[in-house]
């Protein structure tokens, strides 16, 4: 394959991805209520006997499929009234609202010159700012991290479709579980080095492209794990198809590529990610579009197991001390 041909087909991965990002997002409304026209079809003349145990059958599916529905319109409002309506409005209402009223009367109370008065302003306004995030700001973010994730999940089981198929054993399904943890977080901390990489604008390009692949990961991980994929099998299939997951990410990416404030970065970020979540649900990812695969994350995997190993050495050093500590006692 030539390397016209091969940037043909990673041009079109990317457009497809990102085309499916936003096609999901605007055909959220129609897959929420689409129980609405299913109802409709499903009625059946009462007086028709033959149809009467198909349809009141059929009636119970629809029923559960709805009630399904309406859990994820739920949530989505309630994602968006926490990260949104609660953390984001009263952010901006202290900053373009209380610290200016609270500057004017400073300035009227005030009876200082201009430089003495732009110097305490700093002071009272460092102190304001601190007190109003550590007393609001940061337990409403970490509440909001942690319902999130309840949010998310039940978001996803609820617009999933297909028949749930986990792991074949708990406890393998609780190391795969954890284990995809750590490798996100390995594979986060290697996309922000990328930003230290003394070039320009290829440095931004990869941690972006880098980012596009997490939040793609992040976004198809709750479908994949309903369909019983095992994480070797879910990174194995973002690195065979890595354009079009690049592209999948890439709005999301982007939007919060541009906010310097963490803070708001998170809240942005879980304000818009239920939306990629049913999105993930709605589409069909391309496959087979790129013959290369990109190995991108190995050095996490690696990593990871690497520091599992070392962790769990140091526990069983740790429990034989105890143990020999123990009974010489």
């Amino acid at each position: 394959m030539d390397f016209l041909t091969i940037g043909k087909n990673t041009a079109l991965g990317i457009s497809l991805g990102v085309k499916d990002s936003l096609v999901g997002i605007l055909s959220i409304r129609r897959h929420l209520y689409q129980n609405e026209a299913n109802e409709k079809s499903t009625k059946t003349d009462p007086n028709d006997k033959r149809n009467l145990a198909s349809s009141s059958y059929l009636k119970d599916k629809t029923s559960q499929h709805y009630k399904k529905q309406k859990t994820a319109r739920s949530n989505i409002i309630y994602c968006c009234l926490l990260n949104g309506g609660i953390f984001l409005l009263s952010k901006y209402i202290f900053e373009y609202l209380v610290l200016p009223i609270v500057f004017l009367a400073f300035k009227f109370v005030a009876e200082t010159d201009r430089e003495t008065q732009s110097e305490l302003w700093s002071w009272i306004q460092y102190l304001l700012s601190w007190i109003f995030s550590t007393l609001w700001i940061l337990p409403i973010f970490l509440l909001s991290r942690i319902v999130n994730i309840f949010f998310f999940q039940e978001i996803a089981d609820s617009s999933f479709r297909g028949r749930t198929q986990q792991l074949n054993s708990v406890s393998k399904l609780v190391a795969d579980y954890f284990f995809s943890l750590f490798v996100q977080a390995v594979f986060l901390v290697q996309t922000m080095s990328l930003t230290y990489l003394p070039i320009n604008y290829l440095n931004q390009i990869l941690a972006i492209v880098h980012l596009s692949l997490l939040y793609s990961m992040y976004s198809f991980e709750y479908k994949w794990f309903n369909m019983g994929w095992e994480l070797h099998k879910r990174l194995h299939f973002i690195e065979f198809n890595w354009p079009y997951f690049v592209g999948f990410g890439l709005p999301l990416a982007i939007l919060t590529s541009f906010l310097d404030d963490f803070v708001l970065k998170g809240s942005v970020f879980s304000l818009l990610f239920p939306l990629y979540i049913i999105s993930s649900n709605v589409v069909k990812p391309k496959s087979g579009l790129c013959d290369i695969s990109i190995p991108i994350f190995q050095p996490s995997v690696t990593i990871s197991n690497a520091l599992l190993k070392i962790c769990l050495f140091l526990w069983r050093q740790n429990s034989y001390l105890l143990n020999r500590f123990h009974l010489n006692n």
